[in-house]
């Protein structure tokens, strides 16, 4: 059973990635499960913020 939510509690998890690419969710989910998150929502959220807009 996962720990219950705490919204106030933080926890600080290293990931590695690169350019808006994120490996299988089964590389995730070790590192995220036990925390309560989605490896899916997580992989997603990771590849948003680190997308890149193109050549300038």
């Amino acid at each position: 059973m996962p720990p219950k939510f705490d919204p106030n509690e933080i926890k600080i998890v290293y990931l590695r990635c690169v350019g808006g690419e994120v490996g299988a969710t089964s590389a995730l989910a070790p590192k995220v499960g036990p925390l309560g998150l989605s490896p899916k929502k997580v992989g997603d959220d990771i590849a948003k913020a680190t997308q890149t807009e193109g050549p300038e």
